[in-house]
């Protein structure tokens, strides 16, 4: 494993860590105040607009744009996305373990990785330390398809996109080389999502405002209102759902160096995830460092390096406890007014238009108001080593425990052709055991047939009017004649 680079210390203190006491007012730094404008949402709370989305204050909108169309990352430098902050640490460091093919415990979780805040906090001096690293980079972001980090990131905006640039400096991106950067976005259940946005809103207003009496409905309108409710604002990198969806419109069009992966995979069956996060990563599958993380993957809920003074935070860090999380939204948007609830519609929309398999049943769940409670070949079929069912595109398969993937876009089997069917049809089968001791055993032997004995032929004999009998010849039976027989008298022995 390579060395970590030295890098240069932080200018803003403002939001280094997940307690509520980083998010003061004080600490932020002049600089973050009088660079850029800040703006403040209905609550009081600041943040920095970026496009049509909110970031933190200490993000700079120049870092953001210049990252985004200057930037050119490595070919084998690979990108985790987390649409969602708060970002699971045991996930970042198995995948880490695996790009560096190094143990799980090794890896630093205290190196900054999100490459948006550590360019805006440290300067572009970040950038000339982490050059210096000569193996596989790995770096997190939380940004949307629209503003990401690099400009060979092999992103193609769909028409929903909004662009930040010219048409002119699209064109230069789509003329650079073909060879970009891995990108694997990490996604859950929109229930989870949006809770961990509205808990990652309370500690910064616990830090902000200094008081704990808003209650979680208040951050739920602020995150699910997003530009819709006066005075709101943007949602928070535009947002988890928007977000998520607008990676899955960008895996449609990039499969192969974009994929989107399911926290809840690295739950329920974390040696499959983790491996298809190794396929797709391109690290060899046999190795004894890949071997050794995915048998070690059942501890990926359990690995955080972090020390939250709240437990509601170290909640919202455990990736086990999705349900939990997700049965909290469900009390607070049945008691929400009705504007919260078609604000929560319209953006599962966005879900429900998505190229997405997974993302269009987690949205149909929640419409519904029903638990997640995905099939036993969802895990294997998101990490693509799944089975088909033959059986399930005709309708013939309709079993929920089908041990075979009853999941989308596998091709419906053709049938044989007919001169197939009819070969198979025409296949001798082998008697049973049965059959073979009645044959040798009970039934008498049957005797050698000879030559006249035989069945001839309607063709061997002579055609009628040619002036030969038409039964079978007279004489001797031909040499031709006593090797069928000798044939026909070994079948019979046989059985």
């Amino acid at each position: 494993m390579a060395p970590l680079p030295d890098l240069p210390p932080p200018r803003s203190k403002y939001g280094l860590d997940i307690n509520g006491s980083s998010w003061k007012p004080e600490l932020l730094s002049e600089e973050d105040k009088s660079i850029e404008p800040l703006d403040f949402n209905h609550l009081g709370m600041p943040y920095r607009r970026i496009g049509d989305c909110a970031y933190p204050p200490f993000c700079k909108s120049s870092v953001v744009q210049r990252l985004h169309s200057d930037w050119t990352a490595r070919a084998s430098d690979v990108f985790l996305v987390f649409p969602a902050m708060l970002i699971p640490d045991g996930i970042v460091a198995n995948s880490v373990a695996l790009i560096e093919q190094a143990r799980v415990e090794s890896i630093d979780l205290t190196f900054p990785r999100w490459i948006d805040g550590a360019v805006s906090r440290r300067g572009w001096e970040y950038l000339d330390s982490i050059e210096s690293v000569s193996t596989r980079r790995c770096l997190t972001t939380h940004g949307p398809p629209w503003l990401f980090p690099c400009s060979n990131s092999g992103v193609i905006l769909g028409d929903e996109a909004p662009s930040t640039g010219s048409s002119s400096s699209q064109g230069a991106k789509q003329e650079e080389a073909a060879v970009t950067p891995r990108i694997a976005v990490f996604v859950a259940d929109p229930r989870y999502l949006v809770m961990k946005e509205v808990g990652l809103q309370r500690v910064v207003a616990e830090g902000w405002l200094g008081t704990a009496a808003l209650d979680d409905s208040t951050f739920l309108q602020s995150v699910l209102g997003g530009g819709g409710l006066e005075g709101i604002g943007p949602s928070l990198f535009g947002g988890s759902i928007r977000n998520s969806a607008a990676w899955a419109e960008a895996e449609a069009r990039c499969p192969d160096r974009i994929r989107l992966f399911f926290i809840d995979d690295f739950v329920t069956d974390p040696a499959v995830a983790m491996g298809g996060l190794a396929r797709f990563l391109g690290v060899s599958e046999l190795s004894a460092a890949t071997e050794r993380v995915v048998r070690d993957s059942v501890r990926v809920a359990t690995i955080s390096h972090a020390q939250p003074e709240s437990r509601r935070v170290k909640d919202l860090l455990r990736i086990d406890l999705m349900e939990e999380l997700t049965q909290s939204f469900e009390s607070l948007i049945a008691n929400a007014p009705t504007v919260m609830q078609d604000a929560w519609e319209c953006q599962l929309t966005r879900w429900l238009q998505s190229p997405n398999a997974r993302l269009n049943a987690w949205a149909y769940s929640a419409l519904r108001h029903e638990p997640w409670n995905p099939a036993r070949w969802w895990a294997t079929h998101s990490a693509r080593v799944c089975r088909p069912c033959i059986f399930f595109p005709r309708g013939k398969c309709t079993d929920e425990e089908c041990g075979y993937c009853h999941g989308p876009d596998h091709p419906k089997p053709k049938r044989p052709a007919h001169n197939r069917r009819k070969q198979r049809r025409g296949y001798a089968r082998t008697p049973s055991p049965d059959i073979k001791y009645r044959l040798n055993v009970i039934a008498p032997p049957a005797p050698a047939l000879t030559g006249w004995d035989m069945p001839q032929r309607k063709d061997s004999y002579d055609s009628p009017g040619s002036g030969a009998s038409t039964g079978p010849p007279s004489g001797p039976p031909s040499a031709r004649s006593a090797r069928t027989a000798d044939r026909w008298s070994d079948i019979v022995d046989d059985q």
